[in-house]
């Protein structure tokens, strides 16, 4: 085996190893406790707007749907407030790809052009591509989101799209969870 694949996997590993053991002790606070239950759904669709900035907060509020749902919140009402936010999150990144846009004559660049005759060309193609990476590869929206922006992509067509995919990755993510500490308890 590939050398440099094994480390990829130790560090995956060792990653999973200290989000568990972390875990409990953040779940066990009784800030986060009071917090979550004076809030509620309405504080976790605000912190999730904040753990859309991957960048700020590279901490998934979804990991803590356990902890949400042991005190009392209903996992679906959970998992859309998380999607809600996380898309509004997301969506500030598209607008700075968006405002990178203004700054470029497309007449004037080669790299425009292309850009934009890629959205011109394939659109439905971009948006399934971001509906597949948002609902399954677990790397920041920002990715898809900044360059989208970048092309002039409408928003109407982008919001549905990163919020549909923000829904099953979390879906995905939050029945995982529960199933796995389950399983553990």
């Amino acid at each position: 085996m590939n050398k440099k694949i094994l480390i990829n996997v130790a560090i995956a590993i060792g990653v999973i190893i200290v989000v568990f053991l972390h875990f409990n002790a953040i779940t066990e606070s009784n800030y986060i406790r009071i917090a979550v239950t004076t809030y509620g759904y309405v504080g976790i669709f605000f912190a999730s707007i904040l753990s859309g900035f991957n960048l700020l907060v590279p901490v998934p509020i979804v990991i803590f749907t356990p902890l949400f749902t042991e005190l009392g919140l209903n996992i679906i009402i959970v998992v859309f407030a998380i999607s809600a936010g996380l898309t509004l999150g997301d969506l500030v990144m598209f607008y700075v790809g968006r405002g990178g846009h203004a700054l470029f004559d497309s007449d004037k660049r080669p790299f425009m052009k292309k850009m934009e005759r890629l959205r011109e060309e394939r659109p439905k193609t971009l948006l399934v591509t971001l509906f597949l990476f948002a609902s399954f590869v677990p790397l920041p929206n920002e990715v898809l989101l900044i360059p989208f922006g970048f092309m002039g992509m409408r928003l109407r067509q982008v919001l549905p799209v990163a919020f549909l995919g923000n829904l099953v990755f979390n879906t995905l993510v939050a029945s995982g969870i529960i199933g796995i500490f389950n399983i553990l308890i």
